[in-house]
């Protein structure tokens, strides 16, 4: 598995990509956002710099607040120029998967609707980023999109979508760790990529890990016994950079003490 790190929209973008090559993640997971990573601000022959300088791979981030949902179509319309935009900025670098957020939208009452929008915002993208041999990822976000049944409504109806599992969402109401057995259990081969932070089960709060109530061993588990080699996110969200090293040390104790109980379970 390889463990990555997340800049922070509001903070110096290449800074972070120095601190997160240095402190030895394997990728950057590069979220596009205002104000200080906003598409149009990005420079990407610098990011390609760094990127080679500490040997990091890259996932793509997009927004996740672009109103595709919008009950207005011109809205719609504009966070599909808004998806361009980081779409031409991935394709300037080694990103091989974009997530998208699926949304709900206040001003559309009918879920029904809701997911009818969302679905015709993913294809239109899985189509335009095809043309530039990236894949899109939807992730479980919170309400209907983090219902089982609907996301494989989703990923049935759309060829080529891949599914970003979201642990720290899965536990709003307390069942991140049940419910990301199920998700392997169904979708194994759709999973392109995790992303992990703890909460309460209350909010979606990117706590360190450990602080929540997530069942990490029962989740690393999960993913060892499914051979789960892809990208993991730490997505916490601390002023203090030292929860999220402290994280990552977290997550791969948690891993190594799994391997050992698995060649004692094997010696007896």
């Amino acid at each position: 598995m390889k463990i990555g790190a997340m800049n922070n929209s509001s903070k110096d973008l290449c800074e972070q990509i120095e601190f997160i090559g240095e402190q030895g993640f394997d990728f950057l997971d590069l979220t596009i956002e205002p104000d200080l990573a906003y598409a149009d601000n990005i420079d990407a022959k610098k990011i390609n710099e760094l990127l080679k300088k500490y040997n990091l791979k890259v996932v793509g981030h997009t927004p996740w607040n672009l109103p595709i949902a919008s009950t207005f179509a011109s809205v719609r319309d504009a966070a599909f120029v808004e998806f361009k935009k980081c779409l031409k900025v991935f394709k300037k670098l080694p990103v091989k998967y974009v997530n998208v957020h699926p949304v709900m939208s206040n001003d559309v009452g009918d879920p029904n609707l809701v997911i009818e929008y969302n679905v015709e915002f993913f294809k239109k993208i899985v189509a335009e980023a095809k043309k530039y041999k990236i894949k899109i990822m939807m992730e479980n976000t919170k309400s209907l999109f983090n219902e089982i049944e609907i996301i494989g409504k989703i990923l049935d109806e759309i060829p080529g979508l891949k599914l970003h599992w979201d642990v720290g969402h899965a536990n709003l109401g307390n069942e991140g760790e049940a419910k990301t057995k199920l998700v392997f259990d169904k979708f194994k081969k759709k999973i392109a990529h995790l992303h992990f932070s703890d909460n309460n089960g209350s909010e979606d709060q990117h706590l360190p890990i450990g602080v929540g109530n997530i069942n990490w061993p029962f989740v690393m588990k999960t993913l060892m016994d499914e051979k789960y080699n892809r990208t993991i996110t730490l997505e916490i969200h601390a002023p203090d950079p030292s929860y999220l090293l402290i994280s990552r040390d977290k997550i791969k104790f948690i891993i190594e003490q799994l391997k050992e109980e698995n060649k004692n379970t094997k010696k007896k």
